[in-house]
């Protein structure tokens, strides 16, 4: 899907023409930008994801996986490429459902501009410090803050709704400098059309000044501690434990530089090794990726599977943060086919499925052949629906 980008106003243009902003998202103005319906949904579950029952983990979230997707063909229409709103602005509109779609629209420009994965919007663990959420991120020398709204409007020369959230997104950004000033301050409104033709981004708000932490080391910090909480919705190793435990050191004394290189440690003081548990008792995808089964509320036989990218896990052990730094997905952003599940025996009950010497492997999983459609991203993060064979 095609996203147009353009200055709010040519106030907002000059404004960002005295800073780096203008530059970087110029080109982006002038030729726009894609972002799929597969990016949309991941970007929005990502951001549901807190410390609150339903929501507290994958396995949570997977519940509500395909009623998300589902809300955006119910209020979105995909047509000859152009994503438009089914409804117009007013009553019959979900003002949820589309603040959900500009939040995903604006977290995918902001990526296309600093060359960032989902993983560098993750919020980490610093104490006190509540207003750290998904919507910062840090490139390595510069923090990316961004506020970000959704609305729908007739066309690109109906600019009525655009108002009020620019306004709200102008007070949020003085109390963000008051409470959090951070190095670059983006407001984004993403305008959805009733009409055939491509929704919109408004950029404004000018940069604001640096805030007190290292931009390098909050994002090592944020990618490591993404993949912590993504990984250990799907394995349980004790590397993980030496993961959480090194995060937390390196928040401790506010710096990562001392741990480069340094692999994650066993009891015994031996560098770990990639969990075999990721190879053998995992759902495997094409041998790319490894993945966890999490049956859906009646639906007997259909499932949400979420995992990770292999090739993480080896940067991780390691701890060369260069190379997470650096790391972005190969993968390809899709993929459908069939698979060998490996399930749970309580999770093979719930999709209906009878253990035999046959199926079984290990103590507690069971083998089975399925349909699968997953969606892949930057980031290294899987997950879709498979349906049991037969």
């Amino acid at each position: 899907m095609k996203f147009g980008v353009k200055f709010y106003s040519d106030d907002e243009e000059k404004k960002l023409q005295k800073t780096g902003l203008h530059s970087r998202f110029k080109h982006l103005v002038d030729n726009g930008f894609e972002c799929g319906e597969n990016d949309l949904l991941s970007y929005g579950m990502f951001r549901e994801h807190k410390d609150a029952p339903g929501y507290r983990n994958y396995s949570e979230l997977s519940k509500k996986a395909d009623s998300r997707r589902e809300i955006i063909q119910d209020y979105f229409e995909l047509n000859s490429g152009h994503l438009r709103s089914i409804f117009n602005r007013g009553e019959d509109s979900d003002p949820w459902v589309t603040e959900m779609m500009g939040v995903g629209a604006g977290l995918a420009l902001c990526s296309e501009a600093y060359g960032l994965t989902e993983a560098d919007w993750q919020k980490i663990p610093i104490s006190g410090e509540k207003d750290l959420d998904f919507e910062i991120a840090a490139t390595g020398s510069d923090f990316v803050k961004m506020e970000a709204k959704g609305t729908i409007y007739k066309n690109s020369n109906d600019r009525k709704s655009l108002a009020g959230h620019a306004s709200r997104v102008r007070k949020k950004k003085e109390q963000q400098n008051v409470k959090h000033p951070s190095s670059s301050l983006i407001g984004v409104i993403t305008a959805f059309p009733e009409e055939q033709e491509d929704p919109c981004c408004y950029l404004m708000d000018p940069p604001a000044p640096n805030i007190e932490w290292d931009p390098a080391f909050y994002r090592i910090v944020a990618r490591l501690y993404y993949y912590y909480k993504n990984i250990h919705s799907v394995l349980k190793s004790h590397m993980l434990i030496a993961l959480i435990n090194r995060i937390h050191d390196m928040i401790s004394i506010g710096s990562y530089k001392e741990f480069e290189g340094k692999p994650l440690l066993n009891v015994n003081g031996n560098p770990f090794k990639v969990p075999n548990s990721a190879y053998n008792l995992r759902t495997n995808i094409l041998g790319e990726s490894f993945c966890e089964v999490f049956p859906i509320s009646n639906r007997e036989g259909e499932a949400f599977i979420w995992g990770m990218d292999y090739s993480i896990l080896s940067l991780l052990v390691e701890q060369n943060f260069e190379g997470i730094l650096e790391y972005s997905s190969k993968l390809s952003k899709s993929y459908s086919g069939t698979t060998i599940a490996r399930v749970t025996l309580q999770n093979a009950k719930r999709l209906g499925i009878k253990p035999n010497s046959e199926n079984s492997i290990g103590r507690n999983r069971i083998a089975v052949p399925c349909k699968i459609k997953v969606i892949r991203n930057t980031a290294g993060k899987v997950f879709g629906l498979i349906q049991v064979a037969g």
